[in-house]
């Protein structure tokens, strides 16, 4: 019962950063778009939700923290 037990928290602990992981690429792939498109950097970061020193960071390739309800799709 132990083995199942650990093996299901394992599986869920996957699947979640699978998640985070996943939504982390969308949102890197939609404030690239959106620069790319000349979006000002200040529009972009307000439609991702983030501030505009993590939407400069993103656009030279470096990681950030963002909050999980921005990952999930849970944007309430």
């Amino acid at each position: 019962m132990l083995a199942e037990y650990l093996k299901d928290m394992g599986r869920k602990e996957g699947e979640q950063r699978g998640e985070l992981k996943g939504g982390y690429k969308k949102l890197v792939a939609m404030i690239r778009n959106a620069d790319n498109q000349g979006l000002p950097i200040d529009m972009i970061a307000q439609i991702a939700q983030i501030d505009v020193d993590s939407v400069k960071k993103i656009l030279n390739n470096e990681q950030i923290e963002v909050p999980w309800h921005l990952l999930n799709g849970d944007n309430r």
